[in-house]
């Protein structure tokens, strides 16, 4: 006999052989992540609009019960950075590529930049733009400075968010 003709053949050796294990049930199948385009951009939005909700509302309930001004902002911010954070990670850009403490690394020092940096470059442009254009800055007017630093941040955390922060690798 050949050895592969022998192979199996013995009984001991085939009641120590491992039975294959065979699942009732099918692994379950991971969830794809949502696409982008038009869809990501519209939970983005949605999650950026609940963001905005629950820095408002904390802000205003916890200013109303005493805190100051500067304590319960950033206690509102900080909740709402919180939700963003964890919402745009697995709503809008459906978990991406890594670890979440690195993308939470990313996502606040993206965000923070954002908030900190470019808002405040483009209200003084829009400014000073205005100044220029010898065009005050009242009424309805005084918000186009924080309406267009919100437009770049948007466009700034989106970018960030689906490139860098939330990327699958």
């Amino acid at each position: 006999m050949a050895v592969d003709d022998q192979a199996g053949s013995d009984p001991a050796e085939q009641a120590l052989a491992p039975e294959p294990v065979i699942s009732p049930v099918p692994a379950p199948v991971p969830a794809p992540a949502p696409s982008g385009g038009l869809g990501q951009l519209i939970r983005f939005g949605l999650v950026g609009g609940v963001n905005t909700l629950i820095d408002l509302v904390l802000y205003m309930v916890l200013t109303g019960v005493g805190l100051p001004f500067l304590v319960a902002n950033f206690v509102s911010t900080s909740a709402g950075m919180g939700f963003s954070f964890v919402a745009n990670k697995y709503f809008t850009f459906g978990g991406g590529g890594g670890g979440a403490a690195k993308q939470g690394a990313l996502f606040f020092a993206f965000t923070a930049f954002g908030l900190w940096v470019i808002h405040p470059v483009v209200i003084f442009g829009v400014e000073a733009l205005m100044a220029v254009l010898d065009q005050p800055l009242t009424g309805l007017a005084a918000w186009l400075p924080k309406l267009a630093a919100i437009c770049a941040g948007l466009v700034w955390n989106y970018t960030a968010y689906s490139r860098v922060v939330f990327r699958r690798r």
